[in-house]
């Protein structure tokens, strides 16, 4: 800055709380910007430059026949404005996440079920559902989705909800829920809303269907799970399905009601078999450790 120039803090009021000299906008928050002129700024060639980026915060216009300066946005104060409107954005893409995790899953225990906070027991598996996150644009098109199985504790539902937590980051609405669930409001609604209750299921990104299975034999339960899925199949919603039967068992003795709806959703859903039983010894394991050392077991007696 040239020594003969007068510094804009002798002229105008600049912002205060600041080393704008120093920090030029970097320590601004959207809640603390308040633009205007800081310390620092200087004047040249008739405009006012930036003490900061040395850039016209300023420039030069007829107007009715007088020669004037205008305002105008600095290098610095551009990249501040740019930072606190990525800083907006990204908040507003948390909340959206938030509450789409919240409709999503029915305990908030799950919102910390993610693929941040794996144990690495099936590293394939979750490489599988890794995948099928970040080519679900596609997949969602033709409606594609999962049939998993495997025995209980094979981490199958924590692998669908790992799934729905990385969607509802990237603002897609999901839903954990179950057939039998689903059925049984479907049997406390009115002939009139059953169909606007199934419309608004429908409405889903993604739709999980766990315990597949072990429902107690209804014809109305039947008829209504065949519904469901049928409904999904011809609007191309994508469906996970979570079984603790085995492939070559689950189709054995099945009505021609039920059959028709697993063969619709083996079109659909690609099938995969879980097998890692560690996850669940390992969350036993560290309920019984957490016990005895809240209740001090072994513990000797004072």
């Amino acid at each position: 800055m040239d020594n003969d120039l007068t510094p804009v803090r002798d002229i105008l009021s600049g912002t205060t709380g600041y080393d704008w000299a120093k920090y030029g906008y970097s320590l601004i928050t959207e809640d603390t910007f308040e633009g205007g002129y800081h310390e620092g700024d200087y004047e040249k060639d008739g405009v006012m430059y930036c003490g900061y980026c040395h850039t016209p915060r300023q420039i030069l216009h007829m107007w009715r026949g007088e020669m004037r300066a205008f305002p105008l946005t600095c290098r610095c104060q551009q990249e501040c404005l740019a930072r606190i409107a990525a800083e907006r954005e990204e908040r507003e893409r948390q909340l959206k996440a938030e509450l789409c995790r919240y409709h999503a899953l029915p305990y908030p225990y799950m919102h910390q079920w993610t693929f941040a906070h794996d144990d690495g027991g099936s590293p394939q598996a979750t490489r599988y559902f890794k995948q099928y996150v970040e080519h679900f644009a596609e997949l969602r098109k033709e409606g594609n989705g999962l049939f998993l199985f495997g025995a209980k504790g094979t981490g199958k539902t924590y692998a669908a909800v790992q799934i729905v937590n990385a969607l509802c980051d990237n603002g897609y609405r999901c839903l954990v829920t179950s057939f039998m669930e689903i059925v049984k409001n479907l049997l406390s609604l009115n002939r009139e809303n059953r169909q606007q209750y199934l419309d608004d299921i429908c409405r889903h990104d993604l739709l999980v269907f766990d315990d597949f299975g072990g429902e107690t034999n209804s014809n109305f339960f039947d008829i209504n799970m065949e519904e469901i899925v049928k409904t999904c199949y011809r609007k191309f919603i994508p469906m996970i399905v979570i079984t603790p039967m085995a492939q070559d068992t689950l189709e054995q003795g099945l009505n021609a009601t039920r059959q028709k709806a697993v063969d619709r959703l083996k079109e659909r859903c690609y099938c995969l078999t879980l097998r890692n039983t560690s996850r669940n010894k390992q969350l036993t394991k560290e309920r019984k450790e957490k016990m005895e050392r809240l209740l001090e077991v072994g513990k000797a007696q004072q």
